[in-house]
C-alpha cells in the first residue's frame, strides 16, 4: 500500500529534481525522507534550497531557500537553516501548512466534490513555475510575492 505522499514524491523525483540538476544543483538525501537538500555554488556563494515535508504525513511541502557565503566552509556541511538569508517559497502567504504546496484539497472542497487530491503533476508544475522567484532572489536579490523572509542578511 502506498503512503499519502508517494505520488507527489514520485512527481518531484521525476520532474522537479531533474530541473534542479539541469540548473547545477546537487541533491543531498541525508535528511530524507523529511527533507531533501539541493546545493549549487556560484562564485563565493552557496545557493541552497530544500523540500521540507509536512511532519504528519500529509501530501504537503514547503521549499526553503537560502544563500550564504562559503568562506572556509564545505558546501555539503551547510543546510538552509545555516544561511544568513533564509526564505520560504510557497503558493500562498500565511503560517499554516495549508498554504504550502499541497496535493490534498481543502476540506470543504473535498466534501462538496468528493475529490480528495489535486494531480501530483499540477502541484509540481506550480512548484517549477514559482521556483523562478527563487532564481530571481539568487540572481538579483529580489523577493517575489510567493517568498517570505524567515531570516535575511543585511548588506
Amino acid at each position: 500500500m502506498a503512503g499519502r505522499t508517494t505520488e507527489l514524491r514520485k512527481a518531484i523525483k521525476d520532474v522537479f529534481i531533474p530541473c534542479l540538476a539541469a540548473k547545477g544543483f546537487a541533491i543531498d538525501n541525508r535528511h530524507a525522507p523529511g527533507t531533501i537538500l539541493f546545493r549549487r555554488t556560484a562564485d563565493d556563494r552557496l545557493h541552497i534550497c530544500d523540500i521540507q515535508w509536512e511532519k504528519y504525513g500529509k501530501p504537503r511541502f514547503i521549499l526553503n531557500v537560502g544563500e550564504t557565503k562559503l568562506k572556509d566552509r564545505q558546501p555539503e556541511t551547510i543546510g538552509t537553516w545555516d544561511c544568513e538569508t533564509y526564505l520560504q517559497l510557497k503558493p500562498k502567504s500565511g503560517a499554516s501548512t495549508g498554504n504550502w504546496f499541497r496535493q490534498d484539497r481543502p476540506l470543504l472542497y473535498r466534501l462538496v466534490t468528493k475529490q480528495e487530491l489535486y494531480p501530483a503533476s499540477e502541484v509540481v508544475k506550480t512548484l517549477i513555475t514559482l521556483f523562478a522567484e527563487a532564481e530571481e532572489f539568487w540572481d538579483k536579490g529580489l523577493i517575489g510575492p510567493h517568498i517570505q523572509a524567515v531570516r535575511q542578511a543585511h548588506p
